[in-house]
This record gives C-alpha cells, sequence and structure tokens, in this order.
C-alpha cells in the first residue's frame, strides 16, 4: 500500500489482513473508492482526490482523467464532458497554471480561459462555465482578492432607496436599516459588512445574491425574529458569531463552497433542527460545524 503524498510504501506482516484509512508515515487519508463514489458533485470530488494526491493531480491530466473514469458517480453525460475537457483542453493542467498566478492576475486568466474553451467546444457560456468552475472549486481556488467585512472610512457610502448603506462601489453592504422586516439585498454585492443587521429583532427575512462571497463577523447576531436562510453559492466565509442569537432560526441551507465558518457563528440558535447541505458533504462540515450541530446536517441534491 504506497502513500500517494509521501511516498511511504507499507507491507503487511504475511497472514494478516488490514484495512488502512490513513497512511502511517504521514497520516494522509488514503484513496476510499466508496468515498470517492459519494460525491454527486464533480467539484467535490476533485476537492476530495486534491486533499490525497496535492494540486500537481491537476497537471496529470492523463492520471485524473482515469480516476474520474474509475470512481465519479455522477451524471455520465457531465462525466463525459469532464474527461474530454482533460483530454482535448488540457483543462485541468490551464487551472493549475491559473492558481501559480498572483491573485490580482487571475480574473483576466480565468475570463480567458474559460471563453477559449467555450468557443472551441461550441458549449454555451452556461454550460462552459460550469465545467470551469468546477475544476477551480476542486481547488478552493479564489479568483478575485478578498473584499475586507470591515467598513472604512476608504469605502465612501451609497443608501439605497431602503435607507441601507453600502460602499459607494456597492460592493460591499455596510449597514442596514433597524425598521426593516424583510429585505433583498443589492445584486452585486460581494461583502456583508460586520455587525451589518446586529440586533436588528425585527427582521424575518432576507435574500442574499450569488455575487456575495464572505458574510461577517456578527452580520445577523441576535436577529432574533429570523426564521430561515439560504446562502448561495458564491459564499466561501461565514464569520465569526454570524448568526449568533439567531433564537427564531429553524432551518439553514449551506452550499459546498464554504470553506470557513467562524467561531459561535450558530451559537444560541435554540430552535435551529435543519441544516441542508449538498450530497456528499457531510464529513466536510462535520469539520465545520460544532459537533453538537452535526445531527441537524441533512444531505440533499440542489444546484450549487
Amino acid at each position: 500500500m504506497k502513500c500517494e503524498k509521501c511516498g511511504g510504501e507499507w507491507i503487511p506482516p504475511k497472514g494478516l489482513s488490514l484495512s488502512l484509512t490513513n497512511c502511517p508515515f504521514c497520516g494522509t487519508p488514503l484513496l476510499c473508492a466508496e468515498t470517492a463514489g459519494s460525491f454527486s458533485d464533480m467539484s467535490d470530488f476533485l476537492y476530495y482526490i486534491v486533499s490525497l494526491y496535492g494540486s500537481e493531480i491537476y497537471k496529470d491530466c492523463r492520471k485524473l482523467n482515469n480516476l474520474i473514469s474509475d470512481l465519479y458517480r455522477g451524471d455520465e453525460r457531465m462525466k463525459r464532458a469532464y474527461r474530454r475537457a482533460m483530454l482535448d483542453d488540457t483543462l485541468s493542467f490551464q487551472v493549475y497554471e491559473l492558481s501559480l498566478k498572483p491573485i490580482n492576475e487571475r480574473m483576466a486568466f480565468y475570463d480567458k480561459l474559460t471563453s477559449h474553451f467555450t468557443q472551441v467546444n461550441f458549449y454555451s457560456n452556461e454550460f462552459g462555465k460550469k465545467i470551469v468552475d468546477s475544476f477551480v472549486k476542486g481547488l478552493k481556488l479564489e479568483i478575485l482578492p478578498p473584499v475586507s467585512t470591515k467598513a472604512t472610512d476608504k469605502d465612501g457610502e451609497w443608501i439605497d432607496d431602503f435607507s441601507v448603506k453600502y460602499s459607494a462601489d456597492r460592493k460591499k453592504l455596510i449597514k442596514g436599516n433597524n425598521n426593516l422586516t424583510n429585505y433583498n439585498i443589492k445584486e452585486g454585492t460581494i461583502a456583508i459588512c460586520d455587525r451589518a443587521f446586529w440586533f436588528y429583532r425585527s427582521l424575518t427575512s432576507i435574500t442574499i445574491p450569488s455575487s456575495v462571497t464572505c458574510i461577517g463577523d456578527s452580520a445577523f447576531e441576535d436577529c432574533t425574529s429570523l426564521t430561515s436562510i439560504t446562502i448561495p453559492a458564491s459564499v466561501t466565509c461565514i464569520g465569526d458569531s454570524a448568526f449568533e442569537g439567531c433564537t427564531s432560526l429553524t432551518s439553514i441551507t449551506i452550499p459546498a463552497s464554504v470553506t470557513r465558518i467562524g467561531d459561535y457563528a450558530f451559537l444560541h440558535c435554540r430552535s435551529l433542527t435543519s441544516i441542508t447541505i449538498p450530497m456528499g458533504s457531510t464529513e466536510k462540515f462535520k469539520k465545520l460545524l460544532p459537533s453538537e450541530l452535526h445531527k441537524y446536517l441533512k444531505e440533499t441534491e440542489y444546484e450549487n
């Protein structure tokens, strides 16, 4: 038995049958066909493979193609498209090259890669982008520099029709309006700033657009009338105490894109009984969420 990460090879004594889940030399989890086959979303499957082989597996298009062919159990039509993307377009290798670029240069390279891949394969923009994004998400690769959730004087301000304050470029939601009962955050918003809706006890519902990537610390802390929330697939981080004290919160939907959930994010959410996550993501979210919330995890298939 050989570890792909450290190269260590372990041969059990004769007559002894033993199944290892981790490398005895470096502790890295070993490839499990059952675990690999449980991921219905390609980005989750790729993330699992990268956790075993490292990001350099993206450079070996043929080997990665074979792993997908042998282990991926998702949609067959999409499986063929992903395999063609590697063998005909070396897409995984190009995404690996993208990961080596400084973060302020990635968006231009990403746009060029996506446009070329879509055009040469005669795909719709939506379908081509979906395939490229699966490889990008498999590396948990940030395309744009993270936007700070802290508001500063340099942000400037713009006030919408509901007296909600945004930064001058409208990329940050800085402060809500305490009189709101429901609110749709503006499309194009990237960050919900720290304490943006803190202690807004009249707020019952909030709609977060697919442009938001980060929910700040204490963003919705003590919103005691908020009953449920769906976090879009663009979000990668949920700050400390983001929903602490949301005592009426009964359900929350979290996408696979989330890689960080801060301390006390759901502390004192005493009505919470359902945390919906994508199929095959239970182990991931057990690492991100405190153990007392594990019993509420419910997997389902939905579009990321």
